[in-house]
């Protein structure tokens, strides 16, 4: 992502010269102009415009326009490359954003802590900076759960119990959310653990994808074994209940371990 970003800044810089350049000596052409008019003539009048000048300007005018557009889109590609710290100290406060994701944080926070503010939030754009301010609340009990809140789609974890969190867009993101409720309905499920406690020593991985007809498919690695076969008709009745947004057009596989990682 480095070489991206320097270059994006050198394209950046580069315009940004050439537009102050064309911009400081747009003028004085045009007062050397008119002071070479006026001693020819011995009057105060402006040049005459001619159909050359005329050609000159648009398409100075055109150059510049280009230009700029092109500016703008490397200003916001280089945006995106930003951290969610740089993004956010760059924004404007939303108000709007921050009840939106209230919620989802005091579903977080509130069983934590008995304080009645444990955490503080502020949002500039579509990032928020969370600030936990009940320190004594174990980090582990509350990243887990911040991480999988489908409120925030990306998360940057600072010093000082400080986290800036990028909210959800629920179209641009639909596949993301799409991933998080088909692993979360596995995992949630009964009968998936049943099949486990079955074998307790045997492990396989369920694999979802997005088949031709738009339904949600399960595969499994090993496929034959007693566990594999028990856990994947558990998963495929456990996934038909999760709607699939007309905002996804694709899904990469989504694989879920059985036992869970923390059940092991």
């Amino acid at each position: 992502m480095r070489p991206v970003l320097v270059g994006l800044l050198v394209v950046s810089v580069g315009a940004n010269a050439y537009l102050f350049a064309t911009r400081g000596h747009a003028e004085p052409t045009t007062s050397a102009a008119s002071s070479a008019s006026s001693g020819a003539s011995g009057s105060g009048s402006n040049a005459i415009a001619t159909p050359k000048n005329r050609r000159t300007a648009a398409l100075a005018g055109l150059e510049r326009e280009v230009l700029e557009r092109r500016l703008a889109a490397e200003e916001a590609a280089l945006d995106k490359t930003r951290p969610l710290d740089g993004k956010f100290d760059r924004g404007t406060r939303t108000p709007e954003v921050e009840a939106r994701v209230r919620p989802a944080l005091d579903k977080v926070f509130a069983p934590l802590s008995k304080s009645a503010q444990p955490y503080d939030v502020e949002c500039r754009g579509t990032v928020c900076n969370v600030k936990v301010l009940d320190t004594s609340i174990d980090p582990n009990a509350w990243m887990k759960p911040l991480q999988r809140s489908t409120a925030f789609h990306a998360w940057m974890f600072g010093a000082g119990f400080k986290v800036w969190g990028e909210v959800t867009d629920p179209v641009a993101d639909a596949p993301y959310l799409l991933r998080v409720a088909i692993t979360d309905a596995i995992e949630a499920s009964p009968a998936i653990a049943a099949c486990a406690r079955q074998d307790p020593k045997a492990e396989v991985v369920l694999t979802t994808t997005l088949d031709v007809s738009r339904h949600l498919a399960v595969a499994s690695e090993p496929d034959a074994t007693p566990l594999a076969i028990c856990a994947r008709a558990a998963a495929l009745e456990a996934v038909a209940h999760v709607a699939v947004s007309p905002d996804v057009s694709d899904l990469h596989p989504v694989n879920v371990h059985v036992p869970t990682i923390e059940d092991r």
